[in-house]
């Protein structure tokens, strides 16, 4: 099958690795020179001390070489996905498409598009973009997906495919789906950003677990269809599971981009108030992420 992966970061990196294992891919990326350095290079995966690469993956800019691909994963921020709905448009209907986007902003636009079969997914693995090139696996998870519309027999291929190597698993809710991962993005992002810590570190710290656990109690209520202990369980596992991987909202601040806070935490606080649920530690949260964000020019 011809994959295209759209998006050069650490989840395309990573996908695009993993993926071209078995099918032939192709990575969009935003920039000639990225698109170059894999052509020539491939792509490295550092896992467990352990350095792999791939070099039979096509790398390209965004081009006509979309409208040649049997399914098209969508791996950039939230917030880029404005200019790339034109584009996705131009496409034929019949190709699938996944989006792999934090929080929930994002559903609004992708309504918006014509595809027959578009499907929303959630990422649990843990990983670092260390090159343009090159991209560490920090912590192995699973990719969790669901139809927005249409069939998700369109990709029954590629959960048994990679079933035993980078699993993928199906859920037909895709609420539940997208605002379980809302809930842990919003407890975990902005608290390893601000106290600068690894994911490992808000469950190696008694205070920032107490926090952290305070935070979902803050937010479990806008999601009854959660249940709350399964959440508490879910949080703790991924933070020992990624335990050395740095957030993408922390590397965000550190590298002074604009970072997911408003289609993260900002969504969930905005429901709130839909709601008239108080949040108080989240709003805390939110603006010392945008303070940040305005100290580095990003508001």
């Amino acid at each position: 099958m011809k994959i295209g992966v759209i998006g050069g970061g650490s989840i395309g990196l990573l996908f695009s690795h993993y993926l071209s294992a078995k099918h032939s891919l192709t990575l969009l990326a935003r920039r000639k020179d990225q698109a170059f350095q894999i052509n020539e290079k491939g792509i490295t995966l550092i896992h467990d001390g352990t350095s792999t690469t791939i070099c039979n993956i096509s790398a390209t800019v965004m081009s006509d070489a979309l409208s040649s691909q049997d399914i098209i994963i969508i791996a950039v921020k939230q917030y880029n996905l404005s200019t790339l709905l034109p584009i996705l448009n131009s496409i034929p209907p019949e190709i699938p498409l996944i989006f792999l986007q934090n929080g929930l902003a994002h559903i609004e636009q992708i309504d918006r598009l014509n595809q027959k079969t578009i499907i929303v997914g959630t990422v649990e693995h843990g990983c670092q973009k260390i090159t343009d090139a090159t991209v560490k696996h920090n912590g192995f998870g699973k990719t969790l997906l669901a139809p927005y519309r249409g069939d998700i027999e369109h990709i029954r291929w590629l959960i048994s495919d990679f079933k035993d190597t980078f699993p993928f698993l199906i859920h037909g809710d895709w609420k539940e789906v997208l605002f379980r991962k809302l809930i842990i993005n919003a407890v975990i992002n902005p608290l390893t950003s601000i106290l600068k810590v690894e994911n490992g570190g808000l469950i190696e710290n008694p205070y920032y677990l107490h926090l952290m656990m305070s935070i979902l109690e803050e937010l479990l209520p806008l999601v009854p269809m959660l249940n709350e202990e399964k959440m508490k369980a879910d949080i703790l596992k991924i933070c020992e599971n990624t335990k050395e991987n740095r957030s993408s909202m922390l590397k965000d601040i550190d590298a002074g981009r604009k970072t997911e806070i408003d289609a993260i935490l900002g969504y969930a606080i905005e429901l709130g108030k839909k709601r008239q649920h108080s949040m108080p530690i989240c709003n805390v949260m939110y603006a010392m992420v945008k303070g940040k964000e305005a100290d580095q020019g990003e508001s």
